[in-house]
């Protein structure tokens, strides 16, 4: 080829190759959490959301090795990659957050009982069941819960969902970012035989926080200034159909470990007593721990809960399931 041609046919050259490079497609933007499939939900997965590092709580804990309930700390930091404390994450391979170890078994109550508190009707299967009313309150950022007190008996405490945060570092520290190392409901059970001496792990420390908590011992109790802590347990589900969880998308109450106080000044009330529970507002997926009666129309499930008649906005107390995830995204 003629010398004069050459420097014109390496322009050419040049310019093919930088116009094939700006014609590929861009690669995917890496995104940092894996999908949440709530569980009950469609089978497409739900969206993948970015977590920014700075929302998830501190690996190295303030408390260092001495963590306990003291001084009190609000858990507002992300304990999960899926959501901060109020959320009420349960990971659970399964989908079932009766099969997660992030539930852990507390030997015995008192405790308040929230999961079917909600709408200002009765719901579940029995006619008799009681109105538990959740009312969003003036600060919108919490609601007042109707739930019920039960003395005694066998509850859950979601190691996720441990509002106290120098206390949920304990937890984590003594149990493990999934609650494994201690009694939980995945390796204990959850049924009338199920118990801590029978699944030779050890109880957590919370559950000591739980039980001992009184509003004149701040030093013994979860939250300073309250009476009882709500947690989950199986003592309404005969009155409520758990065969299968509703699946929803909104604004919803995390109630596990809230806070709540006793009525009238009662010290010491029976089972199935009304108290009312400080619950913070959380938003994203959820599940609703009952399901609609096939033959009681009247008594459906609805994601929305309508608003009362003098313009009271109710929410439900719930939880949100995922099937997969490390607790946290930077351990």
């Amino acid at each position: 080829m003629h010398s004069k041609y050459r420097p014109i046919c390496l322009l050419g050259v040049l310019l093919a190759v930088f116009m094939v490079a700006c014609s590929k497609a861009p690669e995917p933007a890496s995104q940092s959490a894996p999908p949440s499939v709530a569980d009950g939900a469609a089978t497409a997965p739900a969206p993948r959301v970015a977590v920014d590092a700075a929302q998830l709580c501190p690996t190295s804990a303030p408390c260092a090795d001495e963590c306990s309930n003291q001084p009190y700390v609000e858990n507002d930091c992300w304990t999960t990659a899926h959501g901060a404390a109020a959320a009420n994450i349960v990971i659970s391979a399964s989908g079932d957050p009766q099969k997660s170890s992030n539930m852990l078994m507390c030997d015995s109550g008192p405790y308040a009982l929230c999961f079917y508190s909600g709408p200002p009707m009765p719901t579940g299967t029995m006619a008799d069941n009681q109105a538990l009313p959740c009312v969003v309150d003036a600060s919108g950022k919490t609601a007042n819960c109707s739930c019920q007190y039960y003395g005694s008996g066998i509850s859950y405490v979601d190691i996720n969902g441990i509002i106290n945060q120098n206390a949920w570092y304990e937890a984590i520290q003594q149990c493990g970012h999934d609650g494994a190392g201690c009694a939980n409901m995945a390796a204990c059970g959850s049924g009338p035989g199920a118990s801590i001496a029978g699944c030779g792990l050890p109880e957590a420390k919370v559950c000591q926080y739980v039980r001992n908590q009184n509003a004149q011992q701040p030093a013994q109790s979860l939250v300073p200034g309250y009476d009882v802590i709500s947690t989950f347990s199986l003592a309404m589900a005969k009155d409520y159909d758990m065969s299968a969880l509703t699946p929803c998308h909104g604004d919803y109450l995390g109630c596990m470990t809230a806070p709540c106080r006793f009525a009238n000044g009662v010290d010491a009330p029976d089972d199935g007593t009304i108290v009312q529970c400080d619950c913070p507002i959380a938003s994203g997926p959820f599940q609703i721990g009952q399901t609609s009666p096939p033959d009681q129309p009247d008594r459906a499930v609805e994601c929305e809960i309508p608003p009362g008649s003098y313009g009271d906005q109710y929410l439900w107390s719930a939880a949100r399931t995922v099937k997969h995830g490390n607790p946290q995204l930077n351990h």
